[in-house]
């Protein structure tokens, strides 16, 4: 019984812990942002991208067969990064 409740609280803190997961993948936007400004940019331009590429897939659930799913997916989210990172750099330059 209590190596049930072991292997219970490994998955919960280790193996399957999504805010570990979440906070490691905040590393690089650390790493990359040095000022409060920086932070919020990239911190908007990041749900920017979200919510486009959600909406997106969103709207193309329907047309896409399950074989080309994912490859369609991807490039839907690279496309919005890059047109992000384009209006950024245009608009945007000290943030850029």
């Amino acid at each position: 019984m209590s190596a049930t409740y072991g292997r219970i609280v490994k998955d919960g803190l280790w193996e399957n812990n999504g805010v570990l997961c979440m906070l490691l993948g905040m590393c690089p936007t650390m790493a990359m942002t040095g000022t409060g400004t920086n932070g919020l940019g990239m911190g908007l331009a990041t749900a920017a991208v979200m919510a486009a590429s959600n909406l997106m897939v969103a709207m193309f659930r329907n047309w896409v067969t399950h074989e080309v799913r994912i490859p369609v997916y991807i490039l839907i989210v690279a496309a919005n990064v890059t047109f992000v990172d384009l209006v950024m750099n245009a608009w945007m330059h000290e943030l850029y």
